[in-house]
């Protein structure tokens, strides 16, 4: 088939956000039409969260690692799709590790990334439940109170001073984001 010759772009700006540090967001179908997020938090992209790990774990003698997630759900109407195109979903950045679900079904799993991707999408939209379309992503974000700890040179968490022996609230400023 050739390349489309046209581009749409839709923008998803309707999004829902909710912390999920009891690890609840797979067993209560998050990512689910049948899961009810009224008291989500509506949020726009890019968007931060700044959240001190719940049990962070020592990894060694004054460093402690811990992780978190975070859920983030978007709706529109389904666009109608024609036999010769194709449709992509498109992520500026998704920090640190991500889920991706539209319609329910998991499209993506465990993507590394702060850089730009996008997943082809054009079957999901085609066979999914509604006339809606579901779009909902899970990320996981890794968090140390030492600065320069992720030898990658990307630094989502680190302490904002250093006291030897104690772990506070104000030890974790944590700067991951998602967009």
């Amino acid at each position: 088939k050739p390349a489309p010759r046209i581009r749409k772009a839709l923008r998803l700006t309707d999004w829902a956000f909710t912390p999920d540090l009891q690890n609840e967001g797979l067993a209560g179908e998050f990512y689910s039409f049948a899961h009810d997020a009224a008291h989500w938090q509506r949020v726009t992209v890019p968007h931060s969260f700044n959240h001190v790990p719940p049990d962070p774990v020592k990894f060694d003698k004054d460093t402690y690692l811990g992780e978190y997630r975070t859920w983030y759900r978007a709706g529109l109407p389904r666009p109608e799709l024609h036999e010769d195109e194709i449709a992509y979903l498109h992520f500026d950045s998704v920090h640190l590790l991500s889920d991706v679900w539209v319609n329910g079904e998991a499209v993506m799993t465990g993507h590394l990334g702060p850089y730009p991707f996008r997943l082809p999408v054009t079957q999901e939209l085609r066979s999914g439940p509604s006339r809606e379309v579901l779009i909902a992503v899970r990320v996981t974000y890794l968090a140390s109170n030492q600065p320069g700890f992720f030898s990658n040179g990307l630094q989502f968490a680190y302490a904002a001073r250093e006291r030897p022996g104690e772990l506070a609230e104000g030890d974790w400023e944590d700067v991951g984001w998602s967009g």
